[in-house]
This record gives structure tokens, sequence and C-alpha cells, in this order.
């Protein structure tokens, strides 16, 4: 029954669940086959984050080969989040009549006080990407004016 709640008490410590146990394993069994919200949304971005994810675990402290579940749930989460800031953008976007997404529309969305970190992190890559264009700009004069030397 969906709206009965599961007790079980296992020695000193007791387990809740707000799901029955015939109801979440009908929920669960469902959710591979492209019936729940995380199935249908990510279905085509699945081990596009593998590579990374694995280093960025390996990176915090995971072992070096993660579990291959581990790994899964946690670029399930990552694409979900990536795909909801994305809706966020584009409805913001289209709540002014733009037709396309630009960095305002994700300054926007991450400007909420839990995303503060986020957004300070992409201004700061935003600001690496136009240093290294002025960087490789200056080096293509320098390269044009016959300034490169040879030693």
């Amino acid at each position: 029954m969906p709206g009965s709640v599961n007790r079980t008490n296992t020695g000193t410590f007791s387990t809740f669940s707000p799901y029955a146990r015939d109801t979440y394993a009908t929920t669960s069994s469902s959710a591979g086959t492209g019936g729940g919200r995380n199935a249908r949304r990510g279905a085509s971005y699945k081990g596009l984050f593998t590579k990374e994810l694995k280093n960025l675990m390996y990176g915090f402290g995971d072992d070096r080969n993660p579990a291959s579940d581990t790994v899964n749930v946690m670029e399930e989460i990552l694409v979900e989040f990536i795909l909801d800031v994305c809706t966020q953008a584009s409805q913001y976007s289209s709540s002014n009549r733009k037709a396309r997404l630009s960095i305002e529309d994700l300054r926007h969305v991450l400007s909420r006080p839990a995303d503060a970190k986020k957004l300070a992190r992409m201004e700061e890559l935003l600001f690496m990407q136009e240093d290294i264009k002025r960087a490789r700009a200056e080096f293509d004069d320098n390269e044009m004016q016959g300034g490169g030397k040879a030693f």
C-alpha cells in the first residue's frame, strides 16, 4: 500500500522507510524500464562522465577503481543536476523572450544563496577562459611580428 509505513526493529536500531516492502520493490524495478523520471531524462547521457567521475572520486578519497554502481549513481545525480540547471535557465531565458541560453541565464539560476559557491566557481572559470584567450592572442601577435627568438 502506497500510504503505509514500514518500521522494522533490528536490535538497538530501528529502520524507518516510508514505503512498504512490496511497493518499494515494484517502484525500483519499474525505474529501469524507463518509467521513472531519472531513467527518462538521463538515458542518453549514460557513460558520458564516467572517466571524469572516477578520477574525481579517487581525488576525494575513494578507491582507485570505484564500484561501477557508485559511479553510475553519481553520474545520474550529475546529469539530473545539469539538466535541472539548464531547464531553469531555459525557462528564465524564454520568459525574457530570448531564443538561446546565455551566461546571464546561468548566472541568474545560480544566484541563489545555496548556489553561491557554484556561481563563484563559474565566474572563476569564465575569468580563466578570458585570460587564456588574451594570452593566446598575445602569443599569436608576437609570432606574427617575428618576436619569437630562437635560443
